[in-house]
């Protein structure tokens, strides 16, 4: 996931937002059922983890890290409220999903 998450920080709209670098950020693999993916916050930086129960392929991968880039973009810009999806987290999103070509429904 550190791989994809350097591809993607280095491509627009990412490359804008000032993100960590791969090493700052703590990667996580899961078999939840409840998510795709996951981002928090905590007292050692950001986490982003990604369910292998429901992201099957290379592509749901990539746009699941993708998603949880933009709430680490988003809490470091100060618009986050952790998890929320609201209005300043929509714009970002339709931003990602038209400069790399992602379904925004399913963003």
């Amino acid at each position: 996931m550190a791989s994809i998450y350097t591809m993607l920080r280095g491509l627009f709209p990412f490359v804008k937002y000032k993100l960590p670098l791969a090493k700052d950020v703590e990667f996580e693999v899961s078999r939840t059922k409840h998510m795709m993916a996951y981002w928090n916050i905590d007292c050692n930086g950001h986490v982003i983890g990604v369910s292998t129960a429901k992201c099957k392929t290379l592509t749901s991968v990539v746009e699941s890290v993708a998603h949880e880039m933009v709430h680490v973009a988003a809490e470091r810009m100060g618009f986050e409220d952790h998890a929320d999806h609201d209005a300043q987290f929509l714009r970002m999103a339709a931003d990602v999903c038209n400069s790399l070509g992602f379904d925004f429904k399913e963003f």
